[in-house]
């Protein structure tokens, strides 16, 4: 984790927050997708949350809506959880996020792809046939030696 002057930092938090991204991203590999009872400190009430597991870190995430979306769109896992087990993420602090209305800040996921070039057109891979784009390159390499995009892996399943 890296090192914070934010005041709330110092205090006891079992979940992560913005006070746990530094000025810098935060990189983390997706070790679990849970659900467990949640306090909110401020109605002292408690819900069933979605959570997020990591290798990096024994805090876990309340994984709101938007933040799902993204990792199932944006970085093409899908909403199948347990395909997210083992990818990575970037968190990082947006001053923008609303709560009731309010703007207090919070954690966002970083809609980034990895990129990785099609050896036959150099077009770089995107998520395609319900795979990411990780999973895409590995499975294209086993089955016909190089690395292809969707389209170039349809071309080369026709010959």
């Amino acid at each position: 984790m890296n090192a914070t002057d934010d005041i709330r930092s110092l205090y006891e938090h079992d979940y992560l927050g913005q006070w746990d991204c530094d000025t810098s991203d935060l990189v983390l590999t997706i070790t679990r997708v849970t659900r467990q009872e949640v306090l909110n400190p401020k109605t002292n009430k408690k819900a069933m949350k979605v959570c997020l597991g990591f290798k990096e870190t024994d805090k876990l995430m309340v994984l709101n809506a938007t933040n799902r979306d993204i990792i199932a769109k944006e970085l093409g896992y899908g909403y199948k959880y347990p395909s997210w087990s083992g990818k990575q993420i970037t968190l990082y602090v947006d001053p923008n996020v609303k709560v009731a209305g309010k703007k207090v800040g919070g954690i966002r996921i970083r809609a980034e792809f990895v990129k990785i070039p099609c050896t036959e057109c150099g077009q770089l891979l995107a998520p395609g046939f319900g795979m990411s784009i990780e999973e895409l390159a590995k499975y294209t390499e086993g089955k016909y030696g190089k690395v292809l995009c969707a389209e170039c892996a349809q071309k080369e399943a026709k010959k």
